[in-house]
């Protein structure tokens, strides 16, 4: 992993180390983090310290402090760092048991949940399927509404008729000249 300073002020080696530990410390607990930038600035007597973490895939975190002493403005922003570090890796967790909880589902041969939101196409006591939407069609021509329930997975696309959808499908000028 790459560490780059950047000192926009005079700043001693010590803190550099300690940064650079911080980091690496972080880093370890971050799976597959790239590189880091560290920035020392200044404003009157005001010292701040920013570090920003690169780790794949796009993923950037980047925490500042600041304070009267770089070593302190160091220590505030190691410690931000470690609470987005800490939601991040609690972040991947539940992302790792949910697909865990899918692929044992999957395994056991329950039908997967597609529909979203909990809906699972259950019948409930009144009738209705959960994640179903009620649906009136003039399927005879006439001029009578039947009624119909469709089960629409929430990953489903649903296409709205409108100019632009019009536009699409009319054939371009370059077309109609050829």
């Amino acid at each position: 992993m790459n560490i780059v300073f950047h000192a926009h002020a005079a700043v001693n080696e010590g803190l550099q180390r300690r940064a650079e530990q911080a980091i690496r410390k972080l880093a370890a607990r971050l799976p597959r983090t790239v590189d880091a930038i560290v920035r020392f600035t200044e404003d009157g007597p005001t010292r701040r310290v920013e570090i920003e973490l690169h780790a794949a895939p796009n993923r950037r975190l980047v925490a500042a402090g600041s304070d009267r002493l770089y070593d302190l403005a160091l220590a505030e922003a190691v410690t931000a760092l470690e609470a987005q570090v800490a939601r991040e890796r609690a972040a991947r967790e539940r992302r790792r048991r949910v697909a865990v909880r899918k692929a044992d589902d999957l395994a056991a041969g329950e039908p997967a949940d597609d529909l979203g939101d909990g809906a699972d196409g259950a019948v409930d006591a009144d009738g209705a399927v959960d994640g179903a939407v009620d649906v009136a069609v003039d399927g005879d021509g006439a001029g009578d509404l039947d009624a119909a329930r469709v089960a629409v997975p929430a990953t489903t696309p649903v296409a709205v008729p409108g100019p632009a959808a019009e536009a699409a499908r009319a054939p371009s000028r370059g077309a109609l000249e050829a």
